[in-house]
């Protein structure tokens, strides 16, 4: 492996990675709503060149030759001078997945996935010239019953998913007994292992590790610091035998001050518990943070399995996703997503009816699923409804007393929702015939199983004609019920966690006066603190702590709270508060402690509103030389910021041209290294913009593109550009020494 694509492996593992999720959302959502294509196939083309660029610049060419003929096949469609064919949505559905595997193979050093990619590249590079227009696949927009193979289907029309579709090269090689989806979602759980983070988080916890560190040495010192005095007293003690009266009172004398040192010992020993209990606190928080996931993430395999299944069993339908923002546990959200997937196929296999049926008794052609994903309390509930058949119970029944599950009389007692558990019976089945999604008494069973072990219930709801709806309910560890109490006047209170952006506690002296209030310093900018009492509409009595509590709540103006003590986090379960204390915007709900008495739980907006907000310009520091580098691939900013700060230099790091502008405008900035295509404003147009600017029009700015255009280079020149490189040249030494001469250009100028 390259040296250096080792150092960056990771990140452009995860990079193309989301990258190639991107295109597979944009590929189903064009062929699901063909009206999405022109706002769609530039978000894919976005990323596809982010793919190629970062691909090149890392010298992964066979990736980099797959995105390139990949956007060349679909130029066409770009410039709508061609239809989105099923034949396309297929190889680009393909090509991601071996995006996957191969930046799975790379990270294990071996040529995984390495086939598929070259194979994939040779047909877009077919399609691309136009080999492929002498057996032309029919469109993707246009189901085959309903008009001819080369008539796309009306933009305003909505694309039910998967009807009478010709199976692709990859769908004809695979073996008839094979899962479906199991193969096709392999890559959906590839990173299972790994949690993209953003820098801020990392930030944060890294500085809670640095806060233990502290506080351990501290702990630590007054370790020793009891030790040596636990040694002077043994020592009177051993003294204590002799006689006289000077001896007894310089005996008196350093007891006395063995005592006053204990007691301070004492002070600061509880003091430095209570700062590690809250730093403790915040790490773990981070960490449950980090553990959060958007329901969001099971849209895309759940649209890829009823695309699937339709074209496995010859019908449409059509899937809606609702509670896409609600956050889940990462562990559940992989534990939940297969039973997902085997309800939604086998809605599509038992319950939705073909085309031709649903037109008969007047139904729309297409079927439709819905997935509702609801949090409700400590519970997350996950329902999936169809608009099919419904459920036929005297079969059910007739196919438990065949597979001798239960006797003529016992079928007869059973009432609807007792008949429909039987469906969760391993080995049930109600298909006769064996075909790639049914038929082998397996799915629901599964489903079953994978609940109860969540601790969770699944239940069976059905109208015949009308459709099912299955129900998932698992507990929700990571919930809104997770609180902090804390003290403030000898009144216990609760604030949800999730509302603390952070915990802080300054010593006294680290308080001070400023125009008349009490504020505090966070990041270099002045927080006024407010008393929680004040904020409640009492008046604080008593001396502050040696550590004073600040709360910094997420959302919060320029303001912390300040409270007597913390006493913890803890998961409670939340009641509605009494009607007659609804009318108090500081209090939203009441918190049932299980050995204590019940605590009103403040309301996070009412404290914001109650809050007042001060806010001061944030400190100027001083600077080494600073470079900063504007590209929209994570993978090509982490590679420079390793070559240049290996060089010596201060990296700045901006992800398109509008963000480059506000940071060049706003700090001191040495020298800009940009790519040339970026969103919003790209480098040439950054350019002229820093150009155009006094401030910044003598500013150095070296441009770079993985496309090697000739017209790029020259149009970079001639605005202003320093110098210009091309991704796939870059080596250490040329990129830093290009830099540096530019620098000490500037300095003699």
């Amino acid at each position: 492996m390259d040296e250096l694509l080792r150092e960056v492996i990771d990140i452009f593992v995860a990079e193309a990675r989301e990258q190639a999720d991107r295109i597979t959302q944009a590929l189903l959502t064009m062929e699901q709503q063909p009206s999405s294509i022109p706002k769609e196939i530039e978000e894919l083309y976005r990323q596809a060149h982010s793919l190629k660029g970062s691909s090149a610049s890392l010298g992964v060419e066979e990736l980099s030759q797959l995105a390139h003929h990949f956007e060349s096949a679909l130029l066409p469609v770009r410039r709508q001078k061609g239809q989105l064919t099923a034949e396309l949505v297929d190889l680009g559905l393909q090509a991601m997945d071996a995006v996957k595997l191969r930046v799975a193979g790379l990270q294990a050093d071996n040529e995984l996935g390495l086939l598929d990619v070259q194979r994939l590249t040779a047909r877009f590079e077919q399609l691309a010239s136009g080999a492929a227009h002498a057996n032309p696949s029919h469109p993707a927009a246009a189901p085959a019953s309903a008009q001819p193979a080369t008539q796309p289907m009306k933009p305003s029309e909505p694309r039910p998913v998967g009807f009478a579709e010709q199976p692709s090269p990859r769908d004809a090689a695979s073996p008839a007994d094979e899962e479906p989806g199991e193969t096709l979602f392999a890559g959906v759980s590839e990173a299972a292992d790994t949690v993209r983070v953003s820098i801020d988080k990392l930030a944060a916890l890294v500085q809670h590790t640095d806060a233990l560190r502290r506080l351990r040495g501290q702990l630590e010192h007054h370790q020793s610091e009891v030790t040596a005095m636990l040694r002077g007293l043994e020592k009177l003690v051993r003294g204590g035998s002799k006689n006289g009266d000077a001896q007894i009172k310089r005996t008196d004398d350093e007891l006395q001050h063995l005592l006053r040192g204990l007691r301070s010992l004492r002070r600061d020993l509880i003091d430095d518990v209570e700062g590690l209990q809250s730093t403790t606190g915040e790490l773990d928080d981070g960490l449950r943070a980090m553990q959060l996931l958007p329901a969001a993430l099971l849209s895309q395999p759940l649209h890829r399995a009823v695309r699937e299944a339709c074209r496995s069993t010859g019908k449409e339908a059509t899937l809606r996703l609702d509670g896409e923002d609600v956050f889940l546990d990462r562990t559940l959200l992989e534990a939940i997503k297969t039973p997902l997937l085997h309800v939604v196929r086998n809605a599509v296999d038992h319950g939705i009816e073909s085309v031709e049926v649903r037109e008969a008794i007047g139904k729309p052609a297409a079927g439709q699923l819905r997935v509702r994903i609801e949090q409700r309390g400590s519970q997350v509930e996950l329902i999936v409804s169809d608009d099919g058949r419904g459920l036929d119970v005297t079969r059910i029944r007739e196919v438990a007393q065949q597979r001798g599950l239960l006797s003529a009389k016992e079928a007869s007692q059973l009432d609807e929702a007792e008949s429909y558990q039987l469906l969760l019976r391993p080995g049930f089945s109600t298909k006769e015939e064996i075909t790639a999604l049914s038929g082998r008494g397996v799915g629901l069973d599964v489903v079953n199983t994978t609940v109860r072990k969540l601790h969770g219930t699944l239940s069976i709801e059905s109208v015949p004609g009308a459709g099912t709806t299955f129900t998932i309910s698992v507990p929700l560890t990571v919930a809104a019920s997770r609180v902090l109490m804390l003290e403030e006047q000898d009144h216990t209170f609760a604030l949800p966690l999730p509302a603390i952006a952070r915990i802080a506690l300054p010593r006294r002296e680290e308080l001070v006066s400023l125009g008349g209030q009490m504020v505090f310093y966070v990041d270099g900018q002045p927080q006024t603190v407010l008393r929680l009492s004040k904020l409640l509409g009492q008046t604080h009595t008593g001396e502050a702590p040696a550590r004073q509590p600040l709360l910094i709540l997420r959302g919060s103006s320029g303001a912390v709270i300040a409270c007597d003590r913390l006493r913890g986090e803890a998961d409670l379960v939340l009641r509605p508060l009494p009607i007659e204390l609804r009318r108090y915007p500081l209090l939203s709900s009441v918190a049932i402690v299980p050995s204590g008495p019940a605590l009103f739980v403040l309301s996070p907006q009412g404290l914001l509103s109650a809050a007042a907000s001060l806010r001061l310009q944030k400190e100027s520091r001083s600077r080494r030389r600073t470079v900063l580098v504007a590209d929209d691939s994570i993978t090509t900013r982490s590679l420079l910021r390793s070559v240049l700060e290996g060089g010596g230099y201060r990296v700045r790091t901006a992800s398109d041209g509008d963000e480059a502008l506000r940071i060049a405008r706003s700090e001191r900035i040495d020298l800009v290294v940009s790519d040339v295509r970026m969103p919003r404003l790209d480098g040439i147009g950054l350019l002229l913009r820093l150009r155009g600017d006094a401030r910044t029009s003598k500013l150095p700015l070296v441009l770079f593109s993985g496309a090697q255009s000739d017209e790029d280079r020259q149009r970079g020149l001639s605005a202003g550009a320093s110098a210009y490189l091309a991704k796939s040249d870059f080596e250490r030494g040329q990129l830093v020494d290009v830099v540096t001469q530019l620098l000490h250009k500037e300095e003699a100028t």
